[in-house]
């Protein structure tokens, strides 16, 4: 399923409500349904804040093999960046959110310029318990 947004605010609550149906006809429900709403609303506000005035926000969501896909997005070339905010900042929290929640998420530059920021949930799995953003994880070996 496929979204356009113009470029205003009050399109996050629209996109996540949009999506939040996208995702209860898959059977995604409980926390899972949670984490969806979060990172939806956390790609578009990033789409909204980094992304050129005016310019058209795009939302898909697609289901194959047990997972649910969420892409966002816009017309701005600098993909996101996973910060590390000191307790007192106000922001930069949100692809750290999409890195600790999300079972696996990227960025793909688009052909013409802009750029897409997905995630992908399980559907009709627990959550697992992990809570340490995969940026910040110890390496192992």
């Amino acid at each position: 399923m496929l979204l356009h947004l113009e470029h205003e605010r009050r399109h996050v609550t629209y996109a996540r409500r949009w999506v939040l149906r996208q995702a209860a006809e898959v059977g995604i429900q409980g926390e899972a349904r949670a984490v969806v709403e979060l990172l939806t609303s956390e790609l578009v506000a990033n789409a909204l804040e980094h992304g050129p005035a005016g310019g058209i926000i795009t939302v898909h969501t697609s289901d194959h093999d047990g997972l649910f896909h969420v892409t966002v997005s816009d017309a701005a070339d600098a993909l996101p960046v996973v910060g590390n905010p000191p307790p007192t900042a106000e922001g930069g929290r949100g692809m750290m959110l999409v890195d600790m929640l999300a079972d696996s998420w990227g960025t793909q530059a688009l052909q013409g310029g802009g750029k897409a920021v997905w995630f992908v949930t399980r559907i009709g799995e627990q959550r697992p318990e992990q809570v340490t953003p995969r940026s910040m994880a110890p390496a192992s070996g």
